[in-house]
């Protein structure tokens, strides 16, 4: 693994650890029975590779089933906003994007990142 990649994967279970402190500290969000993101990716490297990285991470990854003008149009705003605040980064990815569906029980959440909160 790179040292970008590293870095950014420890940064995710560091959210992911605040997140669920958070969730135990708030009364109001004691119910929570999960989390749920559709985080997108470029044509490529596809799908593949951020359902390896978010299952890796303890997510359920399902595929988005949308329709075909929404998809395009949300690829198009995605791409939009990557124009507007890191325009470099298209230059290797073009701007089809995709969407996949993540999905962690709380359960899940609590026992992979809610004992690291005393580690950070």
């Amino acid at each position: 693994m790179t040292g970008w990649a590293s870095l950014f994967r420890h940064r995710i279970a560091h959210s992911l650890t605040l997140l669920n402190a958070y969730l135990d500290a708030e009364l109001r969000f004691r119910g929570v029975a999960g989390i749920h993101g559709m985080p997108t990716f470029p044509a490529r490297p596809g799908p593949l590779a951020l359902s390896r990285a978010c299952a890796h991470l303890g997510f359920d990854v399902m595929p988005l089933e949308d329709g075909a003008i929404h998809a395009w149009l949300d690829s198009l705003l995605v791409s939009g906003l990557i124009w507007t605040f890191n325009p470099a980064s298209l230059r290797n990815h073009g701007l089809t994007r995709g969407r996949i569906q993540i999905w962690m029980s709380r359960a899940t959440l609590t026992k992979r990142y809610g004992g690291m909160a005393e580690r950070h």
